[in-house]
Parts: C-alpha cells; sequence; structure tokens
C-alpha cells in the first residue's frame, strides 16, 4: 500500500529489476580504449550509412531519435575518453574532431527526416569516421573495423 502512496506500481518493480541486472552486467564489462574507438566510430558509420535516408526504422519513424542519441554516444564517448588522450597527441585533430560531432548534432536539429539534408549528414558522418580512424594509431590503437 505504501508503494502505491509514493507513486510505487508493480511495473516499476520490473524497471527496478531489469535496471539492477543491467547494472550487475556493466559491472562485468571490460570497456577498453580500442572498444570505446570501435564502438565511436561504429556509431559515426551507422549514421551515414544506415540512417540518413530512414534507414532501419524508416517505418516508425524513429530514425530521427536514433540517430540523435548516436550522436549523444558518440559525443559522450569522445569527450569523455578519447578527446583527452587525442588533444595531448594532436590538439588539431581533436579540436576537428569536436567540430564535427557538433556540426552532426546542428544537421540534426531539424523537424523531422523529410528536412534532413541526407547528403550533408552522410558526409559529416563519413569526416567524423574517418577522424576516428586516424586518431587510432595517435592513440596507440588499431584502426576501427566498420561493420554495417
Amino acid at each position: 500500500v505504501a508503494a502505491y502512496v509514493c507513486g510505487w506500481a508493480p511495473s516499476d518493480d520490473a524497471l527496478v529489476g531489469n535496471l539492477a541486472s543491467l547494472d550487475q552486467r556493466l559491472g562485468k564489462t571490460d570497456l577498453s580504449l580500442q572498444g570505446i574507438l570501435n564502438g565511436t566510430a561504429n556509431l559515426a558509420y551507422e549514421i551515414g550509412e544506415n540512417k540518413a535516408s530512414g534507414g532501419e526504422s524508416a517505418i516508425s519513424g524513429t530514425s530521427l531519435a536514433d540517430m540523435r542519441h548516436n550522436v549523444q554516444g558518440i559525443e559522450a564517448a569522445y569527450h569523455m575518453v578519447l578527446e583527452p588522450r587525442l588533444r595531448a597527441k594532436d590538439g588539431k585533430l581533436a579540436e576537428e574532431t569536436d567540430d564535427q560531432i557538433e556540426a552532426m548534432e546542428s544537421a540534426l536539429k531539424v523537424g523531422d527526416l523529410k528536412k534532413l539534408d541526407q547528403v550533408k549528414l552522410r558526409d559529416l558522418s563519413e569526416n567524423l569516421t574517418v577522424s576516428l580512424q586516424t586518431a587510432a594509431p595517435k592513440l596507440g590503437l588499431e584502426k576501427p573495423k566498420l561493420e554495417d
């Protein structure tokens, strides 16, 4: 009864259980710098190759939201993990990469997919992917392999 008074519902218990399970799995996940670079480059690649034209979720209309979330993920991984290391090795490339991420964010500030400049987004995606690949040896890592 107290749970309902506080706004807690049975479905909330399931959510809390799922979050606890996710937390346990993440605690066991070994994230390497190479893995973060690979994942970041693949997100950038995916935006240009799969989603710019409506991609995998064109029917559901979620591609624009998916792309925005992917760019947020790229930005988080880049700023928290990759950028500080890259800036120490090549400040110019670090700044260019940051600018490319910002340009992708700007390109996605449209109301719907019909207003999206697909060619521009694809070019931005390719440029960011190349920058991340270029950063790899500067970070002492292997060039990311792209998957689609």
